[in-house]
């Protein structure tokens, strides 16, 4: 599990299902050269540092028509599965695929450990 998620052992233990999230979506970003936007906790009382925020408000720069384009009742818009793949659908087909490796050699170790 640690592998497949990126964090340390550790973490599998001691912290919630969220790290493992989160630290799966900053990998994925990263390789797609994407930005995932921190959120600000509530009371944290640092305000040294506040960084700037970008809108996408017109899509049309991007020249995308309409149709290829979800938009949402909170304007915001979301391009199409059929152009690009969303970064959870593929960190699920890895995970599942992870799944799918592991299954075999869980099962050889189950019947090992039955004969003992």
């Amino acid at each position: 599990m640690a592998r497949v998620t990126g964090v340390p052992i550790s973490f599998l233990l001691s912290r919630g299902q969220s790290i493992k999230v989160l630290s799966q979506l900053l990998r994925k970003a990263k390789q797609k050269n994407l930005v995932i936007p921190s959120v600000k906790k509530q009371g944290s009382g640092d305000n040294t540092f506040e960084g700037a925020t970008v809108t996408l408000e017109d899509v049309r720069k991007f020249n995308l028509p309409p149709k290829c384009v979800n938009k949402t009742p909170s304007s915001e818009t979301f391009v199409k599965s059929n152009l690009q793949k969303g970064i959870l659908p593929e960190i699920l087909e890895e995970l599942l695929a992870a799944r799918k490796r592991a299954k075999p050699y869980w099962k050889k170790q189950r019947i090992h450990l039955r004969r003992l």
